[in-house]
């Protein structure tokens, strides 16, 4: 459990491991201790000027005095250090077909039952999203540009009238200046299935674009159609 103490011998293990520069996230791995009960009491460790190595020479009964007997961290601060400390996990299994910040969620305060409740939870997500994101930003003016692509999951349906599962790819298409969407299953990425979905789209938006970055994709279409 993450709130469980350890063992005087089990923390110098950790200690030793951290004054050979071992990561936080190793030390957890080699000793099974979470990365949270690290995180809690090397910021008590910090937080009485010691270093790590002048902790390893004292007596264990001065030690558990100085860290296991000091006052429980204020509770915002060990929701913060729990988040972070789950965070890394957070942003793998995202990337993960399937998985959802319910998901997570719900795993998370299995976990830390004194945690964010739902909508601090996304909040967290999404304010550590925006210090890390790096994506680019291509400038245009409204009606300008229009983006296309293929979204990599296909999605299914059953034909009512055969039984037949059919996969569908996912076109996905988004006005640039305004983030506009229009998204559409087609029966595949063949030329005439695209255009046709390129189609509906303008007359989604009520307007063609200036300009189209995904006309290439059209390119790559009609020469895949004509492969022998």
């Amino acid at each position: 459990m993450a709130n469980t103490p350890i063992t005087m011998q089990k923390f110098r293990q950790v200690l030793t491991l951290l004054s050979q520069r071992y990561s936080k996230r190793r030390v957890a791995s080699i000793t099974g201790v979470h990365r949270s009960i690290i995180d809690k009491y090397f910021l008590r460790l910090q937080e009485s000027d010691l270093d790590l190595f002048h902790a390893l020479s004292m007596e264990d009964e001065a030690l558990r005095e100085l860290l296991f007997d000091s006052p429980a961290l204020p509770v915002e601060q060990q929701r913060r250090m729990d988040f972070d400390s789950y965070y890394e996990l957070i942003q793998t299994e995202l990337n993960r077909v399937g998985v959802t910040r319910q998901l997570l969620h719900k795993e998370y305060l299995a976990r830390y039952p004194s945690g964010y409740r739902y909508s601090q939870f996304c909040e967290r997500i999404l304010q550590r999203t925006k210090q890390e994101d790096v994506s680019m930003v291509q400038p245009c003016a409204p009606g300008e540009l229009m983006q296309v692509d293929f979204a990599g999951k296909k999605l299914s349906w059953v034909d009512c009238n055969t039984g037949e599962i059919i996969q569908g790819e996912t076109l996905v298409i988004t006005l640039g200046y305004s983030g506009l969407t229009y998204v559409e299953v087609l029966r595949s990425q063949r030329q005439e299935d695209f255009v046709e979905g390129i189609r509906n789209a303008i007359l989604y938006f009520s307007g063609a674009p200036g300009s189209l970055p995904g006309a290439p994709q059209l390119s790559r279409v009609a020469a895949r159609d004509r492969a022998p």
